[in-house]
């Protein structure tokens, strides 16, 4: 199991619309994923579950059995959003676990004992992190080997990763507990020269350590959360879902062995664009088996049939306008 803390001491670089948005593309990949949130905003819940039903227990209620000595069990607070894909909710009551775990021996490592019940369950556990380097964002470090670093271009944001990487070499200095960092440029506009002298320093300082994907500024990863579902559910042709699936590439390309991660390497859009015309009948070559061309139009009594073999593609999109047909029902 790879557990993986999305963490930035500043706000509004982007970390709760990664952490959903990663565990989501992790989901549709079959890797059973869960999100942990740890930010007492609880957005990564209102993210994932915006319209389900109040919650009766949260990470704040774990905690706590814990603190006071009880059996205290993750999958007790674990809701499903769909296949292959859970969350531990949050809610404003965890902000007072830093007081009221104040006397509690080793309450440092308590998230990480309650993954290591949960170490089958799952491929990928992501982990949420509120705005600050206090009590919780420590149980997360301590509790992942990973850390993802959302950076957006701007100066608070360059001066923040440095305090932060000083905090995990201090996290490896005293507990020896490594982690491997990497910073994640969001919300990037490009627009501007600042923004991309923001990206050439982040390059220059940190090799190595960063993301080759970047996020860039997309109002429907806002509309999505707002609906409560990540960006994969509710809106495929932006520039938000592409990015997401790459950075997902990019983090299933550190596993090993590779050979399981083909497909998202290269997805089936991506080989859509580089076909051949629809009069030519196949694909050039470029490491995929062949798809096969689109078949002639064929009049049916229920309306024109068209067809397309394609037994490698992971999506296929329908799109068209004319004689004021529009397409109806899923992808």
């Amino acid at each position: 199991m790879r557990a993986i803390a999305v963490v930035n001491q500043k706000g509004g670089c982007g970390k709760t619309t990664t952490s959903i948005n990663l565990a989501a593309f992790l989901a549709r990949q079959s890797r059973r994923t869960l999100v942990v949130d740890m930010d007492p905003q609880g957005h990564a819940t209102l993210g994932l579950l915006a319209d389900s039903t109040p919650l009766t227990q949260t990470m704040y209620d774990v905690f706590m059995q814990r603190a006071a000595g009880h059996d205290a069990r993750l999958r007790d607070v674990v809701r499903t959003v769909h296949e292959n894909l859970d969350i531990a909710p949050s809610n404003i009551l965890l902000s007072a676990i830093p007081e009221t775990t104040g006397a509690v021996p080793g309450r440092e490592d308590m998230l990480a004992d309650l993954l290591a019940a949960v170490r089958a369950d799952y491929d990928y556990v992501i982990i949420d992190c509120p705005p600050n380097v206090g009590l919780l964002t420590f149980n997360a470090l301590k509790a992942c080997s990973e850390v993802i670093i959302p950076i957006d271009p701007s100066f608070f944001s360059l001066h923040g990763i440095g305090k932060l990487l000083e905090t995990l070499d201090v996290l490896a200095k005293d507990t020896g507990h490594e982690i491997a960092a990497r910073a994640l440029v969001t919300l990037y506009g490009g627009r501007t020269q600042f923004a991309r002298d923001i990206v050439e320093e982040i390059h220059t300082h940190l090799p190595e350590r960063y993301f080759t994907t970047i996020i860039r500024h997309s109002v429907k990863l806002a509309e999505a959360a707002s609906h409560g579902l990540p960006i994969a559910g509710y809106c495929s042709r932006c520039a938000g879902f592409d990015d997401y699936a790459a950075l997902t590439a990019e983090v299933l390309q550190m596993e090993a062995p590779p050979e399981a991660i083909k497909a998202m390497e290269a997805p089936a859009r991506r080989a859509l664009e580089t076909a051949t015309p629809a009069t030519e009948q196949t694909m050039p070559p470029n490491g995929h088996a062949d798809l096969g061309g689109p078949s002639a139009p064929r009049p049916t009594p229920d309306g024109v049939v068209f067809a397309l073999a394609a037994p490698d593609a992971q999506r296929v999109q329908l799109v068209g306008d004319f004689n004021g047909w529009t397409a109806d029902g899923s992808e």
